[in-house]
């Protein structure tokens, strides 16, 4: 994880070969090698996932990029399988670790801010995948802070209130929104109705102040709306791509093709001079490449994820579901796992739900 933090997240092609060689590894490893074979029947909806991403090939798409998008999902599933072998001990490790790096990516961004209001950390000039950073490292801290001592309790609460400030001035919706999604399953019931009310008191007033900044702050252009509705016409987009190739998609990577093939116009007129890698969404960007089979499959995960987890009070899975709740809801409207570092820590929130033995639910279990 440090490694891809240090390599700006990853992306680039160079910094996540770096990455993956790591991860290759780990399957090596004494303690993973012997329970490989199990974990992986505990996650069988992600292997399968990855073999369908294998049949997908038979459509032809860009070799290529399949493969370069392909390897990015054997190493989260390799990274998934490796948290799933982790005790009590290594999952509080982990947690500290991002939190770590979320203090170095908010104190560049903080320090770039001085200089330039437009700064978004160390990562790679896109506000989603620090605001994921820093909300993950957020929700680790208050998981953390159960347990600690009065004095880790005060210095967790202040670096909780810098990262709270460091997402207001980063401005990423999906995570602002992930991160009270994420929030319900960290904080007591009532503190969670008491917080909703307080924002919603705050929005409020914001609003009956000023209502203009408040649209300013939302990037919401009213004489403009194909500006900040632009990605339901992406969404629309998607969702004909996948009815053009439901079952095999258009091949990992390969949305691009999708998007200039089934491209909507704007105001009524085509710009062929716009296009986009991304779905804005990693449901429909999942079917519109893998194909429907391999989106059914991925939900097929995230249930076996929460049926897992369900009712569990340990630290480590109170903040996984905390973690998969912001992802899924950042998913909605962007791309969460396209950088390594986010896909990492996503993979990590899953595989920590197979690290404990699974369990009948009891009366009463929510």
């Amino acid at each position: 994880l440090a490694l891809a933090f240090a390599l700006r997240g990853g992306r680039e092609s160079f910094a996540f070969a770096a990455t993956f060689v790591a991860l290759s590894t780990l399957p090596l490893l004494p303690r993973i090698r012997e329970t490989f074979s199990e974990r992986t029947r505990d996650a069988l909806p992600f292997a399968l996932l990855l073999v369908w991403c294998v049949v997908v090939l038979a459509g032809d798409p860009p070799f290529a990029r399949h493969l370069y998008r392909f390897a990015q999902l054997a190493a989260y599933f390799v990274f998934l399988i490796a948290a799933a072998t982790w005790d009590e001990k290594e999952h509080r490790r982990f947690l500290l670790g991002i939190v770590f790096i979320a203090a170095t990516d908010l104190f560049v961004f903080l320090l770039g801010m001085l200089r330039d209001p437009s700064a978004t950390g160390y990562l790679i000039g896109n506000p989603t995948y620090s605001g994921l950073l820093w909300t993950s490292a957020f929700l680790a801290a208050i998981t953390l802070g159960r347990d600690a001592s009065q004095h880790a309790r005060l210095t967790g609460a202040l670096f909780g209130l810098l990262l709270v400030f460091g997402l207001v001035l980063l401005r990423s919706r999906s995570s602002l929104i992930g991160l009270y999604a994420g929030l319900y399953f960290v904080l007591p019931r009532k503190r969670f109705v008491a917080l909703t009310t307080v924002l919603a008191l705050a929005a409020a007033g914001a609003w009956a102040i000023d209502s203009e900044r408040v649209m300013d702050y939302l990037k919401i252009d009213a004489a403009q709306p194909h500006l900040w509705l632009g990605r339901l016409q992406i969404w629309k987009t998607a969702l004909l791509a996948v009815a053009d190739r439901p079952i095999l998609g258009w091949g990992l990577g390969n949305f691009e093709a999708a998007y200039l093939q089934h491209e909507l116009p704007v105001n009524d007129v085509l710009r062929f001079d716009r296009s986009s890698p991304f779905a804005h969404n990693d449901f429909l960007q999942l079917a519109a490449e893998a194909g429907l089979p391999a989106l059914a499959l991925f939900l097929w995960g995230l249930v076996r994820f929460w049926t897992r987890v369900r009712g569990r009070q340990e630290s480590s899975l109170t903040w996984a579901r905390a973690v998969v709740a912001l992802f899924a809801v950042s998913a909605l409207f962007n791309f969460t796992v396209l950088l390594p570092l986010c896909g990492l820590i996503a993979a990590a929130a899953l595989g920590m739900a197979f690290s404990a033995p699974p369990r009948e639910p009891r009366a009463g279990d929510r």
